[in-house]
């Protein structure tokens, strides 16, 4: 079983979550800049309507939004609009005037949680589920670098996501297996290696470290020395050469963190609890999505959120 196939066996079916998304709310009324003349004119009413679902956050003077939409041409979707409370500030680039305030940007949505919501959520994961975990996260991020020979640029933990539905835009299957993983770039439909000149090796690896480290946030190894080393970037050259010293394989998460070419790379390591603390990973996630609704019947029975593994996984 790979890494995708053993973190996807615990989620839930994509297509079964659908029917637990909230419906988005009242029409929201804009005055859209018209590009071409840098007038303002009425809109979206012609071929764009946006519809207020959901607030995501507030700092300071911006609040974000979820909001749906629909396209006369294009279809729809759910999109994230960042509204400026006030006057505008420095750097600010008005889009439209609402009801909510000015838009001073907007990116696509990925539903699910990032990496770090989820840690701050409580979840910890053991040693050998945190490899699995990884390996999952490493092969999306590895497949689309491959695709294009670019790389992201701007990878933070905020941006590495657990995803609950597949899109159209989503990483291409790997053997088949559709990621669990988004890696959205934080402009408007600027996915990974998207643009940008092509990037060197060190520069990839370098994507790789930062998600290992991101990744290493969730769990704690089984030995007090290399864990304290391990949550210490200042000390990762001092772990590298500790365990080049024992000529032992590593796992891969260990690997890609150091970056150290001479460290081999070892198997998956066993774990009995691995499964069940994938299916409670997932939990979380659906816990921490705002537009699911988790007051729906049905929900928390749908297979593979259980205790257990879902037949067959």
């Amino acid at each position: 079983m790979t890494p995708f196939e053993r973190l996807i066996a615990q989620r839930p079916d994509p297509h079964d979550l659908w029917e637990f998304q909230k419906e988005v709310g009242r029409r929201l009324r804009a005055r859209l800049r018209d590009e071409e003349n840098r007038e303002e004119r009425d809109g979206p009413d012609e071929i764009t309507r946006f519809y207020l679902s959901h607030e995501l956050s507030r700092k300071d003077a911006e609040i974000r939004y979820v909001v749906g939409w629909e396209n006369d041409y294009v279809g729809g979707g759910t999109c994230i609009l960042r509204v400026r409370i006030g006057s505008l500030r420095p750097g600010d680039e008005p889009e439209a005037e609402t009801e909510l305030g000015t838009v001073i940007g907007q990116c696509e949505y990925f539903e699910g949680a990032d990496l770090y919501a989820v840690r701050d959520a409580g979840v910890r994961l053991s040693w050998p589920a945190a490899c699995w975990l990884y390996g999952a996260a490493h092969e999306t991020l590895v497949a689309i670098h491959h695709q294009n020979g670019k790389r992201h640029g701007r990878l933070r933990p905020e941006r590495i996501r657990f995803g609950l539905l597949h899109r159209d835009n989503d990483p291409d299957p790997i053997d088949d297996v559709a990621s669990p993983f988004n890696f959205p770039a934080g402009d408007w439909i600027h996915r990974l290696g998207s643009s940008g000149p092509l990037a060197t090796d060190a520069e990839r690896d370098d994507e790789l470290a930062t998600l290992a480290f991101a990744s290493s946030e969730l769990t704690t190894h089984p030995d007090p020395t290399i864990d304290r080393l391990l949550h210490d970037r200042s000390a990762h050259l001092v772990l590298a050469d500790r365990l080049l010293e024992r000529g032992e394989p590593v796992d891969r998460l260990l690997h890609d963190l150091l970056g150290n070419p001479g460290l081999a790379i070892g198997a998956y390591p066993d774990g009995d609890t691995i499964d069940d603390e994938f299916a409670a990973l997932w939990r979380t996630v659906i816990e921490l999505e705002p537009m699911i609704d988790k007051t729906k019947p049905g929900l928390w029975e749908l297979p593979r959120l259980g205790d257990k593994p879902h037949p067959g996984a």
